[in-house]
Parts: C-alpha cells; structure tokens; sequence
C-alpha cells in the first residue's frame, strides 16, 4: 500500500498496521491528545474529527477524539474500531482520499514528526 506520506520500508507503523494512543504535544504538553502513527508521524485524530474525516462511520459518537484519553473510542461497538482503520487507511493511501493530502493547514496541524 503506497501512502503520499514518507512511511520507511521498515516502519512498524505502516498502513497496515495503524495504532491508536495518546500523546502530548510540545505546543501543548499538558493536554494529551488521542493520535495514531503513521511511519515516523504521529497523527492527531482530533484534528481529523474536526475536519469532517470520520463523519461517514454512523456508529462513531461525535467528540470521540476530543477527549485525552482512548477511553470513548474504546467504549465504541468494537465494529467502529476497523471502521476507524480503514478510513485512516484511505486517508494517508497513495490514491486514497484527499481531504488532508490537499490541505497543507490540516497538514501542518495534524501531523508531527
């Protein structure tokens, strides 16, 4: 799976393994953020909510990512979870949806090395 992100070959976290966690950023190290990682990036799921890329999966509770724990995500019907995945997938896929490829703000916003 080609992704339009700079994922090494080696990469634990390639599209086919996509992780959720929780992370702090040095802009805002107090505050955690629900992430994900992809290659050497950390990804911010919030971000992602807020732009509209997970309004397509109905089981998903709005504000889920908002929070500063997994715990909402994880109370989730376990069917939303690799509803979640596959959505991150098309993200960050080569030839998968653009809402962030063609968006540098989003970009710039939601992806930290």
């Amino acid at each position: 799976m080609a992704s339009w992100l700079d994922i090494p070959h080696d990469s634990d976290f390639s599209l086919a393994n996509i992780p959720f966690g929780v992370a702090s950023f040095p802009s805002h190290p107090t505050q955690p953020k629900c992430v994900t990682a992809v290659g050497h990036y950390v990804i911010d799921l919030q971000l992602l909510e807020d732009a509209g890329a997970f309004l397509d999966i109905h089981e998903l509770d709005a504000n889920v990512f908002s929070q500063s724990t997994l715990n909402l995500f994880l109370e989730q019907s376990p069917s939303v979870w690799p509803q979640v995945r596959q959505r991150l997938i098309d993200l960050f896929q080569l030839d998968g949806d653009v809402l962030i490829q063609s968006n540098p703000e989003l970009q710039q916003a939601s992806i930290h090395d």
